[in-house]
């Protein structure tokens, strides 16, 4: 499995104007999960069976994680009111 991970503040942080439906995904960050799945079964009778199974999986991944995260409006202002010292940029609590 292969997919682009999407990352957006959370609604209520959005800048005025930004769609909720925005996600700030880079063209280079993925995850991939590859899993390889084996089962091997045996029926003694209709009450008793056994069942082995055998499980690989490799993961990896790419990509900045913004959780709890605000934009600094271009007044040095947040949502909240509060100061902050990157304007027009991302910051995180």
């Amino acid at each position: 499995m292969w997919c682009k991970p999407d990352k957006a503040l959370v609604y209520y942080d959005l800048p005025k104007g930004v769609s909720i439906k925005t996600a700030y995904a880079h063209p280079d960050d993925y995850v991939k999960d590859r899993s390889l799945l084996s089962v091997m079964g045996f029926e003694f009778n209709h009450d008793w069976s056994i069942k082995l199974t055998n499980q690989y999986r490799q993961a990896s991944q790419n990509f900045d994680h913004i959780y709890a995260g605000n934009y600094c409006h271009l007044n040095g202002k947040l949502n909240n009111g509060k100061d902050c010292h990157h304007q027009g940029k991302l910051q995180f609590r």
